[in-house]
C-alpha cells in the first residue's frame, strides 16, 4: 500500500490493484534472485528497487489521471506496476551496473576479473596459486579460498588449465599450477 498525506493529519492510502499486486509479486522473485547474485554498492541499491517501484507506480498512476483521467485512482493499477518494473529492469538497472562497475560483480566475478588482469599484464604463460596468493601484490588476492575460487572461473571460462607438478619422486600434495590458454595473449593484445 502506498499514502500520500492529504493535510497535517489526513493520509489517503492507495494500495496495489489485485492483479498489480500479483504482478509485482512476481518481480520481487526476479529481483531478490537480482540482489543474491550480485555484491556490494550493486546489490545496496538493487534491495532498494522494490520502494522504487511502488513509488514511481503511483506517479506514473497520477500521471495518468492528470492527462486525463475523470476521477482520482484509488488503486494503482497494473500497467502503471507494469510501466515502473520496465523502468527499473530496462534503464535504472544497468546504469546502476555501469556506475558501480566492479562493484556490481560477486566477489568471485571480481577475483577471476583481478587475476584476469593481472595475467594479461604479466604476459604469463603459466601461474601458481600459492605464487599469487603471496607475491604477486595483486590487490584482494591473498586469501586461498579467493585464489582458488579465480582460478576455477578461469578455468570454466577457458583462460587456465591444470598443470599440477609435484616436486621430487616421494608421494605428496601437488602444487596448484595452471596454464594460460595462449589465446589470451593474442586476444588481449588484439
Amino acid at each position: 500500500m502506498l499514502s500520500l498525506p492529504r493535510s497535517d493529519d489526513e493520509k489517503v492510502i492507495i494500495p496495489l490493484a489485485p492483479d498489480a499486486a500479483n504482478t509485482f509479486a512476481e518481480w520481487i522473485v526476479d529481483n531478490d534472485a537480482d540482489i543474491r547474485e550480485s555484491a556490494g554498492l550493486y546489490a545496496s541499491w538493487a534491495g532498494k528497487a522494490r520502494g522504487l517501484v511502488l513509488q514511481m507506480a503511483l506517479v506514473i498512476e497520477y500521471l495518468a489521471w492528470a492527462d486525463g483521467g475523470d476521477r482520482e485512482p484509488v488503486t494503482v493499477c497494473e500497467a502503471s506496476v507494469v510501466k515502473a518494473m520496465a523502468l527499473v529492469d530496462e534503464f535504472l538497472k544497468p546504469h546502476a551496473r555501469r556506475v558501480f562497475g566492479d562493484a556490481a560483480l560477486a566477489p568471485v566475478e571480481k577475483h577471476a576479473a583481478t587475476l584476469a588482469r593481472y595475467i594479461c599484464k604479466t604476459s604469463a604463460q603459466r601461474i601458481n596459486a600459492r605464487d599469487v596468493r603471496r607475491e604477486s601484490g595483486i590487490p584482494g588476492l591473498n586469501i586461498a579460498a579467493d585464489v582458488d575460487a579465480a582460478t576455477e572461473a578461469l578455468c570454466e571460462a577457458g583462460w587456465l588449465r591444470p598443470a599440477p607438478l609435484r616436486a621430487g619422486g616421494s608421494p605428496g600434495r601437488r602444487s596448484k599450477d595452471f596454464l594460460v590458454n595462449p589465446a589470451v595473449h593474442g586476444v588481449s593484445h588484439a
